[in-house]
């Protein structure tokens, strides 16, 4: 029985096994499903976060705020480098080091590794490949999440040097304030709801 051109040329479908090694498993389909597109979704946060320094740089006075104290007055003042350079700086860094944590995700060793329940998760490479997917996926996101606070923040000391009223400086305060709340506590609740030990079978994708 002759088969079609179409069958000789169908891809396998790859499946995790006992005897494949857990970080070729972390960068296969889920990666191309989910990584990828949040991927695409940082670069498009990232480029907006560099448009907005772009503009920053052509409308900020030669003077401006750099550090907000508690009572939300400006107490420290720089130079419009010395503002560029530090919120550039501090926001592209940062977003790289999350960014190249997701990217070494399939390949980072165990102890590096901090999740709840680390010894289910590692108990099988099955298991573990889910796992290191997982954790990409959330530092993708982790990621994105930074941007937007560095692209809230710098909006905040545009509006301050351009003569801010004087509740500019305690909204910027609030407005941090609570943006880290939501990412930090509302991550650790997540990750403890997410990585909860299942009944899901180690072959799931």
């Amino acid at each position: 029985m002759r088969s079609s051109s179409s069958d000789c040329w169908r891809p396998r479908r790859r499946t995790c096994t006992p005897r494949t090694s857990s970080a070729s498993c972390a960068g296969r389909s889920r990666t191309g499903e989910t990584g990828v597109s949040r991927r695409t979704l940082l670069g498009a946060c990232v480029a907006a976060y560099v448009v907005l320094l772009v503009v920053a740089a052509t409308v900020l006075p030669d003077e401006v705020p750099l550090h907000v104290g508690i009572d939300g007055t400006v107490d420290r003042t720089g130079s419009r480098v010395e503002a560029l350079l530090l919120l550039g700086g501090l926001g592209l860094g940062t977003v790289a080091l999350l960014a190249g944590g997701a990217l070494a995700a399939p390949r980072l060793p165990l102890a590096w590794i901090n999740v709840p329940h680390l010894a289910w998760w590692s108990a099988t490479p099955q298991r573990e490949a889910r796992m290191r997917r997982m954790l990409a996926d959330d530092l993708w996101l982790l990621a994105c999440a930074t941007t937007g606070l560095f692209a809230l923040v710098l909006v905040a000391v545009v509006l301050l040097a351009r003569g801010g009223d004087d509740v500019t400086g305690p909204l910027l305060l609030v407005a941090v304030v609570v943006w880290g709340l939501v990412v930090g506590v509302g991550g650790v609740l997540a990750a403890r709801r997410r990585y909860r030990p299942d009944d899901q079978p180690d072959d799931r994708p």
